[in-house]
């Protein structure tokens, strides 16, 4: 996003902290200002809100036309940052109470860092001036969460660089793609679909990306299924993974906006997915993709199969992703937010 407003002729500068574990940012065209901080166990800590804002205030006397608040964990800076001549913008990338919600273990030990994650989003949230929310699901969420003290809210998703669109042609579809995200995914009913459609002597292997855990490779290995474990791979070869995909499959208990699944419909890959309400923003079932209404590996299986076989189906399902996906291109998306903080500054 900071870099499509960069090239619509706006300066652009990223205030962000980064913990011990992580590392400073790097923007093409954009300035950015990194605030090394020790806290990495609370996302709203104390200590990086204080340096941010800190840095905030000491570039330039904090004189910005707009604040634009990415996720809530600097929403105490980002609520003192602002000047009177300055707009505030909220961009609701999640729900903290929803996502506290979705935790399956490890609720009761989690408890801290999510209440402060609540505290962290209400002062944002009274903070801003408007509200962009990434998702119509993410936007229901915060107004549910927030019923007093929420202000006006747009929807506007998360965008895709317009390099992603140029899609390499005529690769060989060869495998089903499965990205990790922590606990709300389920990669054991993937990697049991992707033996069950091996068992029925349809030959498909699987990717898995971002899934460090030891017990998914022994999983596979006891399986007897053919996948390949990866962390990070660069953008480019990324995108070849979902050009080369049959479909991205994601079996899950809650997503944000499914940013993967704009990936991969921009290389014209369909996606099986649960039909949780901020994938039906962009899948509609037998239009962009599939749904499965249950975690049973064996119906998993057998969407996946169908869309291994059936070619035309394949074809139409990623054909029509592909359409729907070009609304979510960087350059559209920065006109639209543009447009929004236009009319918000004051």
């Amino acid at each position: 996003m900071a870099e499509a407003m960069s090239a619509r002729g706006h300066e652009v500068t990223i205030f962000h902290a980064y913990s011990t574990r992580s590392e400073a940012m790097n923007r093409s065209g954009v300035r950015t200002v990194g605030v090394r901080h020790t806290t990495i166990r609370f996302v709203a800590g104390a200590e990086a809100n204080r340096k941010v804002l800190r840095a905030i205030q000491n570039d330039n006397g904090g004189r910005f036309d707009v604040i634009d608040l990415f996720g809530c964990g600097l929403g105490p800076a980002f609520s003192r940052a602002a000047t009177i001549r300055t707009a505030r913008i909220y961009h609701a990338i999640d729900v903290a109470k929803l996502e506290w919600g979705a935790v399956e273990r490890g609720k009761l030990a989690s408890a801290p860092f999510y209440l402060s994650l609540m505290l962290a989003e209400r002062t944002a949230v009274l903070a801003a001036d408007h509200i962009i929310a990434i998702s119509r699901a993410t936007a229901e969420g915060l107004a549910k969460a927030h019923p007093r003290g929420l202000g006006e809210t747009h929807v506007v998703p998360l965008p895709l660089r317009d390099e992603w669109f140029s899609s390499p042609e005529n690769l060989r579809r060869e495998h089903f793609l499965y990205i990790a995200a922590g606990r709300r995914r389920w990669t054991r009913v993937f990697l049991e679909a992707l033996a069950r459609v091996r068992r029925d002597g349809v030959v498909a292997k699987g990717v898995v990306l971002r899934e460090p855990r030891d017990e998914f490779r022994n999983q596979a290995r006891t399986l007897g299924v053919d996948v390949d474990f990866l962390n990070f791979i660069p953008e480019s070869t990324l995108r070849e993974y979902y050009a080369r995909a049959y479909a991205l499959v994601l079996p899950s208990s809650r997503e944000g906006m499914c940013v993967p699944i704009i990936e991969a419909a921009s290389q014209q890959t369909p996606t099986i997915a649960t039909p949780l309400p901020s994938v039906a923003d962009f899948v509609e079932d037998n239009e962009t993709g599939l749904f499965v209404r249950s975690a049973e590996p064996n119906e998993w299986a057998e969407r996946m199969r169908l869309v291994m076989t059936d070619e035309s189906l394949r074809r139409k399902l990623g054909t029509r992703a592909r359409e729907k996906s070009e609304a979510y291109r960087a350059s559209k998306v920065a006109l639209t937010t543009e447009e929004i903080y236009a009319r918000q500054r004051r």
